[in-house]
């Protein structure tokens, strides 16, 4: 019989878990359902929980302009959107005072990317049809200025077009340089349309003044003559 020594011994590493509903100590605690995370493992119970509108817990780890990474399991890391945190604009302003790090979240999962190894979460959508299906022409709603591109996005993965003309209600020259529409900015925006996978917002003040009045009122091209003085922007 061969003898083991100390040096031919290889580390194992276990997942543990010191919650206290984990090791609460009663009946329930050794109910393997109880103390299933989220898992990358094809097959099992973990990767299970992985899965649109089903509910995780997590724990904030760290914090960005506009989203929040949420811890879920010792392996898998979810992306919560500021947009995805509340309704109330208020709230989505201070995401990051109302979600320090550390702080405990149950969240929906709204997508998953297996090859790239992604969670998108909300703590208000259980699906990401729900998620879009809020986009209705003439309703507000609460998006970001892009980092990315020149757009607004509203929610995980959903990006929103805005026309120039659309920022305010009086033109200004060189509107993208104002402060208000910096990238990473939240802002309140009334859908103008939602056809096609592609949605339109408008951020003018009489727009979010009455909504569905100026959403119905820009549903049709407006009529324009021959000489008539229109605003426009020089693409290249």
């Amino acid at each position: 019989m061969q003898k083991c020594t100390r040096s031919s011994l290889l580390p194992l590493k276990y997942p543990l878990s010191l919650r206290s509903e984990d090791v609460s100590g009663d009946e329930k605690a050794t109910d393997v359902q109880r103390v299933v995370h989220p898992d990358w493992l094809e097959g099992s119970a973990g990767r299970a929980l992985l899965k649109e509108g089903n509910s995780v817990d997590g724990v904030v780890s760290e914090q960005a302009v506009d989203h929040l990474t949420v811890k879920l399991s010792s392996n898998v890391t979810g992306t919560l959107s500021c947009v995805e945190v509340s309704g109330d604009v208020e709230v989505v302003h201070a995401f990051q005072d109302e979600f320090s790090v550390c702080k405990r979240v149950k969240c929906f999962v709204l997508q998953v990317d297996d090859e790239k190894k992604t969670v998108d979460l909300s703590l208000i959508h259980s699906s990401s049809a729900q998620d879009k299906a809020v986009v209705k022409s003439g309703s507000i709603v609460n998006g970001v200025i892009s980092t990315k591109t020149s757009a607004v996005y509203q929610g995980a993965h959903t990006y929103c077009r805005m026309c120039i003309t659309e920022l305010l209600a009086k033109w200004e020259n060189n509107m993208l340089e104002l402060p208000q529409f910096a990238a990473g900015k939240v802002v309140r925006c009334v859908a103008l349309s939602n056809n096609n996978n592609h949605i339109d917002l408008s951020l003018r003040e009489d727009a979010l003044a009455n909504p569905k009045e100026y959403a119905q009122k820009t549903s049709k091209s407006a009529e324009r003559g021959v000489g008539d003085l229109v605003p426009a922007v020089v693409a290249n």
